[in-house]
């Protein structure tokens, strides 16, 4: 978390961050990361857009979770 808040941008050591904190159950610092890189307009995975989405369903945020999805 802190790497990435001093500004880390390599995306397989981001999506690893987020995969680390759902198998956590950190999903509102996952959900941080990820809203952090859409207003950074980072390109996402495949895999990273699907764990956006699970992230946003684990939040209840159904709406958010079906448009990554």
């Amino acid at each position: 978390m802190k790497a990435i808040e001093l500004g880390e941008q390599d995306p397989q050591f981001i999506a690893r961050a987020v995969f680390l904190l759902f198998d956590q159950g950190r999903f509102v610092e996952a959900d941080q990361i990820v809203r952090k890189l859409q207003e950074n307009r980072s390109p996402f995975s495949s895999d990273l857009t699907r764990m956006a989405a699970q992230v946003s369903l684990q939040l209840e945020n159904f709406d958010r979770a079906l448009d990554l999805a």
